[in-house]
């Protein structure tokens, strides 16, 4: 899977009352990638880094922390 598949199939809106986008995207070597990432549901806004790395030629998140909070 391509990183843009992937970040199509992860920001598409699966429910009327969420969204989500891709707040920043850093590639290295074409086998390395750091995302932040922006996900609202229901009545909360998370934070995500995503730590990816091209494993037989497709993406593979390896690593992941968030952080969630009551959207204001």
């Amino acid at each position: 899977m391509l990183i843009a598949q992937a970040f199509d199939r992860w920001t598409r809106k699966p429910e009327t009352n969420s969204s989500s986008k891709v707040l920043s995207l850093d590639i290295v070597d074409g086998k390395m990638a750091v995302v932040k990432y922006e996900f609202f549901y229901r009545d909360m806004e998370y934070i995500d880094y995503l730590s990816l790395f091209k494993i037989g030629g497709e993406w593979k998140i390896v690593n992941k922390i968030f952080v969630g909070k009551k959207k204001a």
